[in-house]
C-alpha cells in the first residue's frame, strides 16, 4: 500500500509541475537547513540531537503550490517497545492553494507524511490543512484523514491540531512568532489515558539575504512521560539555519 500510494504521488508530483512549468515560466525554490532539535508541534523528532533538512517548492501565480520536504529524525525514547519499528528519516509530500489579498490570506493544504525506512512503514500518515490570516495572526486546523499506524494508535484517522500564530516585525528586521497549538487525537490507550496535549513555542528569525536566515526557539508541551506522543514536558530550544535559493 505504502509503495502504491508513494508512487501515485511521486507521478502526480512531476506531471503537475511538468504541466504547470510549460504553462508559465513560474520559478522553482530549494531549501537546505540544520537545525540543533527539529521540533514539531512541542514534540521532539530527532532525541535532542541535529536534523538536517531540505526541500523543492514550486508555487503557481494561480495560488497553486506543489512541494516536498525530508529531515533526519530520531524517535528513540519516544516509549517505542521496538527499537527495529523506528525510522530515521522523514519524507513529506504536499500540494495546496493560498492567496493573500490586503490584510486577509488563506491556505489549503493536503500533506502526505512517510516514513520510507524498511521496517517504519506503519508510521505513515495524511492531513489536510486549512489556515486564514489576518495581519499578524494565523489561525489553522489539521485533520488526520488517512493514516496507517494500527486502530487504536494516534495518527490514524479523526485526530485534530488546532493552532494560532502571532507574527510581529522587530526592530533590525527581527521577526518574532509566539504560537499556541492543542492535539485532539482520536484514540486513548487500554488505560484510557488520553493522548491529548497542549504546546507553545516563541521563537526568533532574522533573514541575512546571500547568507541565508536564522532562528532561534524555545517550545514546551503539557504531555510528561505518561503520553506516547508529547512524552517529555521539559522546556526545549532550538537554533538553525535555513537557505532558500
Amino acid at each position: 500500500m505504502q509503495l502504491n500510494i508513494l508512487s501515485f504521488t511521486l507521478v502526480t508530483l512531476i506531471a503537475t509541475t511538468s504541466l504547470a512549468i510549460a504553462e508559465e515560466d513560474s520559478p522553482l525554490s530549494f531549501n537546505v537547513g540544520i537545525v540543533s532539535h527539529y521540533l514539531a508541534r512541542g514534540v521532539s523528532q530527532s532525541a535532542n540531537h541535529a536534523a538536517v533538512q531540505g526541500g523543492i517548492d514550486y508555487g503557481h501565480s494561480s495560488g497553486f503550490f506543489l512541494g516536498t520536504w525530508a529531515s533526519t529524525i530520531d524517535f528513540s525514547g519516544t516509549g517505542n517497545p521496538d527499537p527495529v519499528d523506528r525510522p530515521r528519516y522523514e519524507w513529506d509530500i504536499y500540494a495546496g492553494f493560498g492567496k493573500t489579498m490586503g490584510d486577509f490570506g488563506y491556505n489549503i493544504q493536503l500533506t502526505y507524511y512517510t516514513y520510507p525506512d524498511e521496517n517504519a512503514d506503519n508510521w505513515n500518515y495524511s492531513e489536510l490543512g486549512v489556515s486564514g490570516t489576518w495581519k499578524i495572526l494565523t489561525i489553522g486546523m489539521e485533520y488526520t484523514w488517512m493514516g496507517e499506524p494500527p486502530t487504536g494508535e494516534p495518527y490514524r484517522e479523526g485526530d485534530l491540531y488546532y493552532y494560532g500564530k502571532l507574527s510581529y516585525g522587530l526592530p533590525m528586521d527581527i521577526k518574532l512568532s509566539g504560537t499556541l497549538g492543542y492535539y485532539d487525537f482520536d484514540v486513548s490507550d487500554t488505560t484510557n489515558t488520553k493522548f491529548d496535549y497542549t504546546h507553545w513555542q516563541i521563537a526568533l528569525s532574522r533573514d541575512f539575504g546571500l547568507f541565508g536566515s536564522f532562528s532561534i526557539s524555545y517550545d514546551q508541551n503539557n504531555g510528561g512521560a505518561g503520553h506516547f506522543v508529547a512524552f517529555d514536558d521539559d522546556a526545549k530550544f532550538s537554533v538553525g539555519w535555513k537557505k532558500t535559493f
